[in-house]
């Protein structure tokens, strides 16, 4: 799209960052309507007994992983100060 109009280029946008936002409902729905089915019987644990664990444990991992990658790219990318790698030969 080389000569796309700006409304053209908005609804593309929004588009791609809906979408993502819907697929992740989507998937809480799925992912609450198996566990409140497949494992209304199956408590051999403590956080089954928790509604939504699944949910909050999945979500809180997922940001837990793009915290630690934010700061792994800051921490390898960073510029080293002059002459503080260098040894005296």
């Amino acid at each position: 799209m080389i000569n796309a109009s700006n409304s053209e280029r908005m609804n593309q946008s929004s588009f791609f960052t809906r979408l993502p936002l819907w697929i992740a409902i989507l998937a809480a729905a799925v992912g609450l309507t198996l566990e409140f089915t497949l494992l209304r019987g199956y408590a051999s644990h403590w956080w089954n007994h928790v509604p939504a664990f699944y949910l909050l444990y999945g979500a809180l991992a997922a940001i837990a992983l793009l915290g630690l990658s934010i700061w792994g790219s800051k921490v390898l990318n960073r510029q080293e100060a002059a002459g503080t790698n260098e040894k005296e030969a």
